[in-house]
């Protein structure tokens, strides 16, 4: 196996005798694999499990202890919430003749609130920096410096994101959630140096971003650009994929 662009075995050669350097990898077969091969790079006889850890456990270790006692929310969780959300604002119009938002779900749609549930789940890891920002632009009205009738608070966009902003939030007090997104930087050191493999095959890791930037103890390592060409390959039909994926995968664990 050619390994002149592996970013990994490298890393563990520099680091494994480090009791506090941490492996992270996108997934725990990854780590778990990794961590069988890191045996066979370093020599050891044993290598601490807790080590070679998944995303999901990173998380849990280096994120939740800005956020005691709470767990992260996770992608799932918001889009059931923005739906619980949509449904409970079709209701209000219903029952009141006046629904919960009238920006975010135009009023006359709000009977088929579901379709707006997806990009409000998307826009709630967003909610903790823009209302940073619409609190300054409230001070800078109150200061006099943005034009007269220019109040953003007066905007119904604006009052239906504080509106979704604060019932959101409650809801994760109660579930004892947090949204990683809305933490501010830097973590906390406990000691620990993580290097995050791969960070671009991770989902959420653009919600998490801005924390390790501030963080001198986590060290991202993306693959190297692969400048060679590529082949496209087409197959007749699924099995003929499958099959052919099956045998490369075989190929590559087997170090062909």
């Amino acid at each position: 196996m050619d390994n002149t662009a592996d970013p990994v075995r490298p890393l563990i050669r520099e680091q494994w005798r480090n009791p506090a350097s941490v492996f992270v990898f996108p997934s725990d077969i990854a780590a778990s694999l990794w961590l069988g091969e890191a045996l066979e790079i370093t020599g050891a006889s044993t290598l601490a499990a807790e080590r070679f850890i998944a995303w999901d456990r990173f998380k849990e270790e280096a994120v939740r202890a800005e956020v005691e006692g709470k767990s992260p929310v996770s992608a799932v969780v918001r889009k059931l919430w923005a739906r619980a959300l949509a449904e409970a604002n079709a209701e209000a119009a219903e029952k009141t003749g006046t629904p919960l938002l009238a920006s975010l779900i135009p009023a006359e749609y709000s009977s088929e609130g579901n379709l707006f549930a997806s990009w409000i789940a998307r826009i709630l890891p967003q909610l903790g920096l823009w209302e940073i920002k619409h609190a300054r632009a409230l001070e800078r009205g109150r200061s006099g410096r943005i034009p007269l009738g220019s109040d953003p608070s007066s905007d119904g966009e604006n009052r239906d994101l504080s509106f979704v902003k604060h019932r959101y939030e409650a809801f994760l007090e109660r579930e004892k959630l947090f949204e990683p997104s809305w933490q501010r930087p830097p973590l906390k050191d406990g000691g620990k140096r993580y290097f995050i493999f791969f960070p671009e095959a991770v989902e959420d890791f653009g919600e998490y971003a801005p924390l390790f930037s501030a963080s001198p103890f986590i060290t991202l390592v993306s693959q190297p650009k692969n400048e060679t060409p590529r082949t496209i390959r087409f197959f007749e039909n699924t099995r003929e994929e499958i099959r052919d994926a099956a045998l490369s995968i075989e190929a590559l664990l087997i170090g062909d």
